[in-house]
């Protein structure tokens, strides 16, 4: 039985590369490109992450909730970005802000924040996808994608740094502390969301 389990496992790990190694030829939107060649220094092209359920007998609806608890995180979480961004922006355009370590910390949170809302963009994509069901005979599979790896390689973002302690410091107004409290608070707040 266990050579059986393993020999299943292994025809299903193939079935479930294949789509992602051919999607290295494609573009981010799914567009085959057989004009593509592998290139020793090229960045990573993306591919997609699957989750993979060994259905029950009769099961017919699989990942139901898992697909809707993720859709809910998805969405908060691309919400809690965007509020990031705005925080961010305002703080900028107030002429009451005056620190450059505050300053350059915020131009940072727009920039990484944008490229995070574009993950939960393609993660909101990924789970509109149906789910795949594999027939083994004796087992049933329910696979979906999940994620795209190498995103950010693929789309060529690099992320801005945050200040250090070599940046310099400046005057500090009641605004860049108001900025920089509220910012602790907001990721405080998604930490409590991953955990939740």
């Amino acid at each position: 039985m266990r050579q059986h389990l393993l020999g299943v496992l292994a025809i299903a790990t193939a079935l479930l590369a294949a789509p992602s190694l051919a999607q290295q030829t494609e573009d981010f939107e799914g567009n085959y490109d057989p004009t593509r060649t592998y290139e020793p220094n090229a960045p990573a092209g993306p591919s997609t992450w699957h989750d993979v359920m060994l259905l029950p007998p009769g099961e017919q609806a699989p990942f139901d909730a898992a697909i809707r608890a993720d859709r809910r995180y998805v969405d908060g979480m691309r919400r809690h970005h965007e509020g990031a961004v705005t925080m961010s922006e305002a703080y900028l355009r107030d002429p009451a802000s005056s620190s450059p370590r505050m300053r350059r910390l915020a131009r940072a949170i727009i920039a990484n924040q944008r490229y995070e809302i574009a993950l939960m963009d393609d993660v909101a994509r990924r789970l509109e996808e149906p789910v795949r069901i594999l027939d083994l005979g004796i087992t049933r599979l329910a696979i979906r994608a999940m994620a795209t790896e190498n995103l950010g390689q693929h789309w060529r973002v690099l992320p801005v740094p945050i200040p250090g302690p070599l940046d310099p410091a400046g005057p500090v107004s009641a605004r860049d502390v108001q900025f920089a409290k509220g910012m602790i608070e907001h990721h405080a707040a998604a930490l409590d969301m991953a955990r939740g």
